[in-house]
């Protein structure tokens, strides 16, 4: 298949899943990151095997944010 065959809306479709992909791997960069850092290793490791493209760091970054 090349790139000229394909039609605009399957071409917007993959850039769609492809900007998806990246927004779910940063924010599960972040999450994880935040995890390591708060020493929970349970949440880290729930954060690394499942991947719930985006829904699960999602939630646990908004629901630990930091305190002062």
């Amino acid at each position: 298949m090349d790139i000229a065959s394909l039609t605009a809306s399957t071409m917007i479709l993959y850039l769609v899943i492809a900007l998806w992909f990246i927004i779910a791997l940063i924010l599960k960069g972040f999450a994880m990151y935040r995890a390591a850092s708060k020493k929970s290793k349970g949440w880290f490791w729930l954060l690394l095997i499942f991947n719930t493209v985006g829904i699960l760091p999602l939630f646990y970054l908004i629901f630990t944010k930091k305190t002062k």
